[in-house]
């Protein structure tokens, strides 16, 4: 007696759904090149929101494409973190820096922390003791009710993490004789405004 075509279908349905399941497993992170050229072009991009969205929606997809397979990027994962970090470090130096380009170089960053993991990005984040008061500073001037850039503190946050790591006296840092402007206390004062990001990390 042939199969009832409710079994034919059940037959069909499994297939489909073990096709579904299949995953895609690479050997190597092929889009270092495209990373690279997304990551030059972040500058001239960011002047049209067109452009800007296409290019991040570009990286966001190839890092979503290593989600199950993270390790390919290390390799490459230095060269890509200090080209974001680069990017970020010439802006702040300008006297009137681009918030928006800083802000988008962070959404890179915090794709890529998505992808690999942030234990690991920290790593390679720049974490001399100079680079203290800087990241301070801008982690200072951000609006902590600001959904828009919420990448951007996060980021900021995990750095200044790894910078608090090296063992260095603050008050070298300190030039106000006020102790309300003391380091120590601007950088309690941010992380109380950013307790969530705090506790999470």
């Amino acid at each position: 007696m042939p199969p009832s075509t409710a079994n034919k279908n059940s037959d069909l349905d499994d297939d489909e759904s073990c096709c579904t399941n299949k995953k895609t497993h690479f050997y190597e992170f092929k889009e270092h090149d495209q990373v690279k050229k997304l990551l030059d072009n972040l500058p001239e991009n960011i002047k049209e929101l067109r452009s800007r969205e296409r290019s991040f929606e570009q990286f966001r997809f190839i890092c979503d494409t290593y989600q199950e397979q993270p390790h390919l990027i290390d390799p490459f994962l230095s060269d890509i973190v200090d080209k974001i970090i680069n990017t970020i470090k010439q802006e702040i130096q300008n006297e009137n820096p681009c918030k928006l380009l800083i802000d988008q170089a962070f959404k890179y960053m915090h794709s890529l922390a998505k992808m690999r993991g942030y234990k690991r990005i920290v790593q390679y984040l720049p974490h001399e003791i100079t680079d203290f008061e800087p990241v301070l500073k801008l982690l200072q001037s951000q609006d902590p009710t600001n959904s828009e850039s919420w990448e951007t503190r996060f980021v900021l946050l995990l750095w200044l993490s790894i910078i608090c790591i090296v063992p260095f006296d603050l008050e070298r840092f300190d030039a106000s004789e006020n102790q309300a402007d003391s380091i120590l206390n601007r950088f309690l004062k941010i992380t109380v405004v950013n307790e969530f990001f705090i506790i999470f990390i």
